[in-house]
Parts: structure tokens; sequence; C-alpha cells
């Protein structure tokens, strides 16, 4: 048999067996075939770039031939179906999680389907039983948070994949990489805020569930305590940089519920001490960027109490019987 005609029949068997499957059944099912056994293996290598020239085309496009790859036809095909596979994944787990909500937009975004895409494929490959793969998983999630093309639970969704109690006891860790991607992702999540002059977009995420701040803001303290006198310290800049945040006063259009989180968050921070530790701060650290957010948080402090406070005082003076607060600062 010529190659020639070894490459005809081989797509035909290939093209025979996707039939009319769609694009990504259609990737599984070659990649599959080829992993079969050792003979199929070497079929498919020694098809040469007639064979996967040919399959791509059937299975994604003329247009698409070399754009993967342009000097290896098999890992083109491979490729493009690696990528393929991702942006499905992405879609499908996207749209389950958002039933009944429009996603179009979404749904069109093919860098974030792949991004999503990828840590869906990392977390089914991976464990996340040592520093590094949750490291690299938080490294992926922030350039998702990271990403300009946003939706209104895009943070909702990446705490899905990885929540926040997680990243809380990633910061108790031994491996100072881990701690550090994870204030990272925590600092971003707690600064992602637009603001505009008609209608400030607020996404902030990073108050933990009822009864959780507590832990968190020990984590916090503890680590800023360590940092905090350093002349140059990344790390204290990161940890006060997410309770200027979460506390930000730049922030105009608050809804009920922000600012009922805001409250309580300053709340659980003065109850740990957290003020007497940004006031020294404030005061005596060697870094001014330090000294500034030190200062800047503690009014944040008193400006998010006193937003919980009015809300709750304006309720009781105008509530009723059977009427609940919209305040649970307590």
């Amino acid at each position: 048999m010529s190659c020639v005609d070894f490459d005809d029949d081989l797509l035909r068997l290939f093209t025979e067996a996707i039939g009319n499957c769609e694009a990504e059944a259609a990737c599984r099912a070659v990649k599959n075939w080829c992993a079969l056994n050792k003979r199929h293996r070497t079929m498919g290598q020694e098809g040469g770039d007639a064979l996967w020239n040919g399959l791509t085309r059937r299975v994604f496009g003329e247009d698409k031939i070399g754009t993967a790859d342009p000097n290896n036809a098999q890992t083109n095909f491979y490729e493009l179906g690696r990528l393929l596979i991702r942006r499905k994944a992405a879609a499908r787990w996207l749209t389950a999680r958002h039933p009944g909500r429009s996603m179009n937009a979404v749904l069109e975004d093919e860098d974030l389907l792949l991004r999503i895409g990828a840590v869906l494929e990392y977390k089914d490959h991976n464990a996340l039983s040592t520093p590094i793969s949750r490291t690299t998983l938080i490294r992926m999630l922030t350039g998702i948070a990271s990403h300009e093309s946003g939706y209104d639970a895009r943070n909702e969704d990446l705490l899905a994949l990885y929540s926040l109690d997680q990243l809380h006891e990633m910061l108790r860790s031994e491996d100072e990489g881990e701690v550090d991607q994870s204030l990272e992702f925590l600092h971003v999540l707690a600064n992602d805020f637009t603001l505009k002059d008609d209608d400030d977009i607020d996404s902030r995420v990073g108050y933990s569930r009822v009864g959780y701040d507590a832990d968190s803001i020990i984590t916090l303290q503890d680590l800023l305590r360590g940092e905090i006198w350093k002349p140059h310290n990344y790390r204290a800049e990161t940890i006060l940089g997410i309770w200027k945040g979460l506390l930000s006063d730049e922030v105009i259009n608050q809804d009920d519920v922000r600012i009922n989180n805001m409250g309580k968050y300053a709340s659980e921070m003065l109850r740990y001490n957290a003020d007497a530790l940004l006031l020294r701060g404030a005061v005596e650290s060697l870094n001014p960027t330090v000294r500034s957010l030190c200062a800047r948080i503690l009014r944040c402090i008193c400006w998010a109490l006193n937003g919980s406070l009015s809300m709750a005082m304006h309720d009781v003076e105008d509530g009723s019987e059977g009427f609940h607060s919209r305040m649970t600062l307590e």
C-alpha cells in the first residue's frame, strides 16, 4: 500500500468513526482511537500531514489548518481539540450554575471560556494536595479575576471553584509562595470595583460567611504583625490593601447587603483589636505606604460602622411590629 493510500484509508476510517458527531465528540473519538493501542498510535503518527489536515478540515474547517501549530498537523489537530473541549466544558459549567439566566455575552467570550475551562481541566487532573498544585490553581483564578471582560457573578463563580475558607486555609501554610498567592487573589477580589460618575460597579468579594470573619481577620492580622515593621515589604501592603478594598469609602452607591457586610467586618476587626495594630502601624512603621494604608483603613472602619449604624437607627425609627431590620450588626 502506498503512503498516499495509507493516508486515505486511515482518514476514511477516522471520518467514518466520527460520523455526524459534533466537533468535541469527534476530537475525543480520534484521540481515543489513536491511544487505544500501539498499532493505532503508530498509524496516527505515520499518517502524515494529509491525514491530519484532512481531519482538521472535516472537524474544524479549512481555515483552522496550521493555526494552532503550523509545523505539525497532528499537534495542530490535537491542540484545536483541547481548546474546544475547554471552551465547551466551561460553557456547560457556567450554564449549569446560572439556569434561566442569559449568559450569551459570557459564552461568546472565548478567552474567558478558555481560562475557566483550563481551571476545570486542572482540577480534574490534580488533587490540590500540595502547595505547588494549589498555588498554580490560585494563579489561574487570579488571572481570570483580573481579566478585563467580566460579568456580575464572575467572582462568585471563581469562589465556587476554590472557596474563601480554602483560601484562608492557604494563608496558614508553611509555604511562603502559597501564602503570597492566596493574598494576591484575595486582594484582587477585595478591590474589584469601578468608580463611575453615575453608577459605581461594585463586585467586591471577601466577606466570609457569618461567623467566619473572625478567623480570616485573625489570620490576616497575625501575618501583618510579623511584616508591618519592615521598611520594604510587599506582603504587608497586600494585606492592608485587602482591608482597604473591603472597607473602601470610595464606592458611593452601596446597597443594604454591602453596607451590612462592611459594618460587620469592621466590627469584627475592632473585636479582635486590629485597630490597635493599625494605629501602631500608622505611627511607627518605617514604610510610608504602610503608614498611609493603616491610617486610611482606620478611617474606613469608622465610615463603615457609621453607615451600618445609621441604617440600623433609621430602621428602628421607621420600624413597625413584624418589621425586620436590614442590619445585623451586633
